[in-house]
């Protein structure tokens, strides 16, 4: 039997759109909501994973933990199954522009030594 897996957007209201690959949900994610990446609405300053809590160097570093394509990532699977809590819309924006700063200071940096 064949199942075909559907993607449900988490901010729309329940039984809101569903999107047959992951490319789509992203795509109606930033149109509708502003939002480039879903799993940053999880992962605070603290650069700790919110499933497994592993500590990183950085919030970037434990996104790239949660974009991890294993089969078996089991943090990035509760996340995208609603396990852990989001963020605020405010909150993520501020982070955000945290980062932004971060890399515009280290890319200077290397410029300029």
């Amino acid at each position: 039997m064949l199942s075909l897996t559907v993607h449900r957007c988490s901010l729309c209201s329940p039984g809101g759109p569903a999107f047959q690959t992951t490319n789509a949900l992203q795509q109606h994610l930033r149109r509708k909501h502003g939002i480039r990446n879903e799993l940053r609405q999880y992962v605070d300053g603290s650069g700790r994973c919110p499933v497994c809590k592993t500590q990183f160097s950085s919030r970037v570093h434990a996104l790239e933990h949660l974009r991890e394509t294993r089969r078996q990532n089991r943090c990035r699977t509760a996340v995208s199954g609603g396990q852990v809590k989001r963020l605020s819309k405010s909150t993520v924006d501020a982070l955000d522009a945290h980062d932004r700063k971060c890399r515009r200071e280290a890319r200077q940096a290397k410029q300029h030594p």
